[in-house]
């Protein structure tokens, strides 16, 4: 698995950054290499850019499969990073493409981003890089974290032309999420647990995540060590076994969608906090004809799935107890006692309701 055959035995690759990532959810890794290819000469020495897909035993060989799965050529190919950008339980990959030229000066050279199209159509990867706004010129590298902790995945990109970019991952969720952020205080094991792998279990499907050691990605970038599971549209996790670096396993059960949780070796702790968005109360949205110095007020709501929203209704407020909602200590929680919607566990700035699952 060192790359490619080509007209030079002794020459293939030009390697800018990997991911190791399970592609099509078997259980086992798979290797993307991103590769700086030219459309020259030199495309006889080197290599496209790769993704080795594990076969699994009993032989643990790997199948260089790009072409098939949509990885495409670009010259200059750089880093890349799986992350399930949808929550569909789907890893897609995101592929940078290097520039020495600002953009709008000479060839143009944006990062890509593919989604992983399931189970139904192979797990072919599909460019969507310019419906999801994800357009970056230059981008070496980019590294996946939560950094507004609403359970989905957000895109730091490093460009050498566009310096960092931010990519708040606002697209429809088609599923349910979990975090996991794992510690150890094994002996002899990196207190961080890198080197951890975690299977979660729901329903028929298994999800497979693991925490590198090392650098990854692309250069000089490191993941988030949080571990990010798209569950689909599953309701429940029936189980998760995490794989400690020494060997040592550890089942969860009990554990509730749309939440992060700390999880140490020895059971002392395994904290959940729930996902949740922060969003504009007031002025409310769309407001016209506003004073030059207003107050902007922010709140934070629990997270859920774009396809569990079913349409806005006006609610007739009623006062009720205290919020439920995380985060917050506001006194006044409210109820709604027409149509079935008997209450909510939000107060007047939260404004949720459980019926409706609308924020």
């Amino acid at each position: 698995m060192i790359g490619l055959p080509t007209a030079d035995p002794s020459t293939f690759g030009h390697g800018m950054g990997s991911d190791w990532g399970d592609w099509n959810n078997d259980g086992y890794g798979d290797l993307a290499v991103g590769n700086l290819g030219h459309p020259d000469w030199r495309a006889s020495v080197s290599n496209p850019s790769l993704l080795y897909v594990n076969n699994g035993p009993p032989s643990w060989s790997f199948s260089e499969k790009h072409s098939l799965v949509g990885v495409k050529f670009y010259e200059m190919n750089a880093g890349m990073a799986w992350a399930d950008l949808d929550l569909d339980g789907n890893l897609d990959l995101w592929h940078g493409q290097i520039a020495y030229e600002a953009y709008g000066v000479g060839a143009t050279r944006n990062a890509r981003l593919y989604m992983n199209q399931g189970p139904t159509e192979n797990y072919r990867l599909i460019d969507r890089t310019w419906e999801l706004g994800a357009r970056i010129h230059g981008a070496w590298t980019a590294v996946r974290f939560d950094y507004d902790r609403d359970g989905d995945v957000d895109l730091l990109c490093a460009s050498g032309t566009e310096n960092v970019r931010l990519f708040r991952n606002d697209m429809p969720a088609t599923g349910s999420s979990l975090t996991l952020r794992l510690s150890t205080t094994a002996a002899a094991t990196p207190r961080d647990a890198y080197g951890a792998q975690v299977n979660v279990y729901s329903g028929t499907r298994m999800f497979t995540r693991q925490l590198p050691g090392t650098p990854v990605g692309g250069r000089c970038s490191q993941h988030s060590r949080d571990l990010f599971v798209g569950i689909g549209t599953s309701t429940t996790i029936d189980s998760c076994i995490v794989v400690w670096p020494n060997g040592d396993r550890k089942a969860l059960t009990n554990l509730t969608l749309n939440r992060t949780y700390d999880v140490r070796n020895d059971g002392t702790s395994m904290q959940a906090m729930a996902h949740s968005r922060v969003r504009l109360v007031a002025p409310s949205s769309g407001s016209i004809d506003r004073p030059d110095a207003i107050t902007l007020q922010w709140a934070r709501s629990r997270r859920v799935a774009k396809s569990m929203v079913r349409s806005m209704v006006v609610h007739d407020w009623q006062t009720g107890t205290a919020c439920r909602n995380d985060g917050c200590s506001n006194p006044t929680r409210l109820r709604r006692a027409d149509q079935g919607h008997v209450q909510v566990d939000a107060c007047t700035v939260c404004l949720w309701c459980v019926v409706c699952n609308v924020v």
